[in-house]
């Protein structure tokens, strides 16, 4: 596994990028709205606009393609027709430092707190001596990475103070957080639990009072089962406190990509083994030229399950049979069904989807798409933002045209995307 690994970081090294930064034109676009419920439309019938964020970058610490950008409306823009658009903010990454001065690296996941306008970032490749990786290994407990909170996110524009850093230095022996390339994080924020999938530190990490968490911290809880392979992105349904987990192989002991469920979140630790696994030939996480099993998102009300696993395909798993509340375990071999972003067959194999996000009140899906021929293709286009609404119904699935395109004008900067992040006024 490492030989791959390695191997495909080696591959994207190859690609460069321009170094000069870009930001976007400044706008208020909303920002002061109140949070809203995610019911629709508001109150007079006005129906939400929707404010999108985009992460960017890939593996290379040395590039500078890492950053977060911010549209407001995203509802209403449509590259097809008008764009490419010039993001209302853009950060870079790489000008973002804590109060130490220490500089990020490569935000691959977010989540954002919209009551408290804060956006938490998984970090990879930051160190305290501020040395860039590149080619990165991300097996190397020196690039450990780390989790940093941006205070007043819908506003922020241009390089960044970190407000809290999640982060344990250089030295492995004195890192607390046992933080190892943190691909991805959720929070539960009725219970203040910060949960980050580990990746190459094969566990998944609980920090109790994630509203406050900060520093060389240790976690409150490590889940360490073998099952978990690598795990690259972590979902958690609050109200039915459960959890899903995109587990990327690891022979021989986590043999094939898998999505694992666990019941009763809030309190698994150790060597808990999931309740449910969802995985074998029929489910298509091992289809592809790609088999890193990306991202995971859970729809409560419709109970279906979209899966992205950098290739061509979101997968999306009807699980309204599946019994999820009483015990198991069980292992699940799904046939999903598939909505396809590439644009022809022929280049299918240059198509990655790197990250999802559903509006269950819109039945709308954000993915971000990134096409990738001999390492990542700069511009945006071919980069994008694909809209796809009324995914929930069960004849939507092939080659579907997308409602809408969102490209950006610094995409020859910024790319390819990966995290995205959705919020409603």
């Amino acid at each position: 596994m490492r030989v791959i690994v390695l191997a495909l970081l080696a591959f994207l090294s190859s690609c460069s990028s321009s170094t000069d930064d870009v930001f976007g034109t400044t706008s208020d676009g909303g920002a002061d709205a109140a949070p809203f419920d995610d019911a629709g439309p508001t109150d007079s019938g006005t129906p939400a606009h929707e404010r999108l964020y985009v992460g960017t970058g890939e593996y290379n610490g040395k590039q500078n393609w890492h950053g977060v950008l911010r549209f407001e409306d995203a509802a209403a823009l449509d590259s097809t027709a008008f764009g490419p658009y010039t993001a209302t903010s853009t950060i870079p990454i790489k000008s973002t430092t804590d109060s130490a001065g220490v500089k990020l690296n490569f935000a691959h996941g977010f989540y954002v707190w919209e009551a408290r306008d804060e956006m938490y970032i998984a970090t990879l490749f930051t160190r305290a001596d501020n040395v860039e990786c590149g080619p990165c290994d991300p097996m190397s407990p020196e690039q450990s990475g780390s989790v940093a909170v941006l205070s007043n996110i819908s506003k922020a524009y241009g390089p960044q103070k970190v407000s809290r850093h999640l982060f344990g230095g250089d030295v492995p022996a004195q890192d607390a957080t046992q933080i190892n390339q943190p691909h991805g994080l959720w929070i539960d924020e009725g219970r203040d639990l910060l949960y980050v999938a580990n990746t190459f530190g094969r566990k998944l990490l609980v920090f109790d009072k994630a509203s406050t968490v900060s520093g060389n911290m240790p976690p409150s809880r490590i889940l360490t089962s073998p099952q978990l392979g690598f795990p690259v992105f972590v979902f958690v349904e609050p109200s039915m406190d459960v959890m899903f987990i995109a587990s990327m192989a690891t022979p021989p002991i986590a043999p094939a990509p898998a999505i694992l469920f666990y019941r009763n979140a809030s309190h698994v630790d150790a060597a808990a083994e999931p309740d449910i696994r969802i995985m074998g030939p029929n489910t298509r996480l091992s289809a592809g030229n790609n088999q890193t099993t990306h991202n995971v998102w859970f729809d409560r009300t419709s109970k279906l399950l979209f899966v992205g696993h950098h290739t061509n395909e979101v997968l999306v798993y009807d699980l309204s049979k599946v019994d999820l509340e009483n015990a198991g375990p069980m292992d699940l071999d799904l046939a999903p069904r598939v909505i396809d972003v590439s644009t022809s067959d022929a280049d299918i194999p240059a198509w990655s989807v790197y990250g999802l996000f559903y509006v269950g009140a819109e039945d709308r899906l954000y993915v971000s798409t990134g096409h990738a021929m001999m390492g990542p293709s700069v511009g945006s286009p071919p980069n994008a933002v694909k809209v796809y609404d009324g995914v929930g119904s069960p004849m939507f699935s092939g080659r579907e045209k997308p409602s809408r395109l969102i490209h950006w004008q610094n995409g020859n900067i910024y790319f390819p995307p990966q995290p995205l992040w959705v919020t409603r006024y």
